[in-house]
């Protein structure tokens, strides 16, 4: 009788339960209640091999299964997956030498997948590279040997030996070994390297200099253009020279690589004979055939033309004028007071009175004489006073008194006015007032008292002020 009410007053919790293991069956029924993993921790990538990585991390609590995937070169992806099992370890395989890699893991189980792990890089083994083929001379001089050899594959840096010692080092896979012995052999060899390690050397190859011979005596010694103080020379290279040496008679002018040469500070009007000789290491040629070469006739000058007196001060005037072709040095008169002597072209002129005018010439010079005298031209020198102007620009009152005085004193002068008026819509004129700063006032001929406030006003030499009243 107890088993029966038992079983009616539980007959909606089997009924229940009757129902979920009917849709979702017995071993989904068992996994209620189950979460996702969290995502594995301790990702580590190590055992490097020229073709492989091992991968391990930390199990994750109720995780049965483990996804690991691979991206080359990028942490972010594109990514792809190379191990699902429930195993916390595993070795990538059939990978590239020397290539970088990055991975990252994820945990699964029954109710779903956790976040993948962070990126982790690991870096396969290299290969050192091959010895490099191809070794060859590609040219020689009395000095040189030039060298040239295939690329090895994988090789960032190169070695080359010159019987035995390095005389190169770089990613380059061709050197001109210089400085070396005229008529000379030597023996050469690369090796290639990178970041595992370097090659065995190539196959040793040798290139011997050819012999230097002393060079033959210069051709074409011509001696161009001429002033009458230089002349210009020049001639053809010789094979195999580095100097030359050129002489004016007996007396060396020029010792260098060059094919040109002016010869300066020489007297007009004379004939000077010219040779030169080859240099290298192995001796110097005979002298080249001597050839004449005549300075220019020197002649006076010509009158300098445009002279012209430009900015002026109340004490001085600058001056300036054209060169004259051939001159050396020029000379400039103020009247007859000559004032300059030498190269320039331009003078400033000081220490003169103002308001006044001069008169100045110019003549040119070398070491055939002095021209004639430039036209003469003029320049005045600024005025030291000022003009002041006062405007009485009223309708129907006369100005009948001015005062003046120096500004930052405190005695005014005398009325400049001087019993005048200034009648309405004219201007009195006041001149010769020294440049300075001034303070000015009217009296209002009315009531006597000050017409508007003092005002301060600057006077420039040589100009003027106007006060509107």
């Amino acid at each position: 009788m107890k088993k029966k009410e038992y079983l009616l007053n539980h007959m909606p919790i089997l009924a229940v339960l009757f129902l979920l293991f009917a849709l979702f069956g017995c071993s989904n029924f068992q996994s209620v209640g189950i979460v996702a993993p969290d995502a594995p921790s301790g990702l580590v990538v190590g055992n490097p091999t020229l073709n492989s990585l091992s991968i391990s991390w930390n199990s994750s609590t109720g995780a049965t299964n483990y996804q690991l995937s691979r991206s080359p070169d990028n942490p972010n992806g594109p990514w792809t997956q190379v191990y699902s099992n429930s195993g916390i370890n595993y070795t990538d395989t059939g990978l590239l030498s020397g290539a970088i890699y990055y991975y990252t893991v994820k945990a699964t189980n029954s109710a779903g997948s956790s976040p993948s792990s962070g990126a982790v890089q690991g870096i396969t083994l290299a290969v050192a590279p091959l010895a490099p083929t191809g070794l060859s001379i590609t040219g020689t001089t009395s000095f040189s040997v030039s060298l040239a050899w295939n690329a090895s594959s994988g090789a960032t840096s190169y070695q080359l030996y010159r019987n035995g010692t390095q005389v190169y080092s770089g990613s380059y896979t061709y050197y001109i070994d210089t400085v070396l012995a005229s008529g000379s052999t030597y023996y050469y060899a690369v090796r290639a390297s990178n970041g595992s390690g370097s090659s065995a050397l190539s196959t040793a190859v040798q290139g011997t200099t050819t012999i230097l011979v002393t060079p033959s005596a210069p051709t074409g010694l011509t001696v161009g253009s001429a002033t009458s103080s230089s002349l210009y020379i020049s001639w053809n290279a010789s094979s195999g020279a580095t100097f030359y040496q050129l002489f004016r008679g007996s007396t060396q002018v020029y010792n260098g690589p060059g094919t040109t040469y002016t010869d300066t500070g020489l007297a007009p009007s004379t004939t000077y004979y010219y040779t030169v000789q080859a240099m290298n290491g192995a001796g110097t040629s005979a002298l080249s055939a001597a050839v004449p070469g005549t300075t220019t006739i020197l002649v006076a000058p010509s009158a300098p033309t445009g002279l012209t007196v430009g900015s002026a001060t109340s004490s001085s005037l600058y001056i300036s004028w054209n060169a004259s072709s051939g001159a050396t040095s020029y000379q400039l008169f103020r009247g007859s007071t000559q004032v300059y002597n030498g190269p320039g072209t331009t003078y400033t002129d000081t220490g003169l009175a103002p308001s006044t005018t001069y008169y100045y010439t110019v003549q040119a010079m070398n070491g055939a004489g002095t021209s004639a005298p430039s036209s003469p031209v003029t320049g005045t020198t600024q005025t030291t006073t000022s003009t002041l102007y006062v405007h009485n620009d009223t309708l129907f009152y006369y100005v009948y008194y001015v005062y003046i005085r120096v500004s930052g004193t405190s005695t005014w002068g005398s009325d400049l006015l001087g019993g005048n008026a200034i009648a309405p819509g004219t201007t009195y004129t006041f001149t010769g007032i020294a440049a300075g700063t001034y303070d000015l006032y009217a009296v209002d001929p009315v009531d006597g008292l000050t017409w508007g406030p003092i005002l301060t006003i600057v006077l420039p030499a040589g100009g003027s002020y106007t006060w509107n009243l």
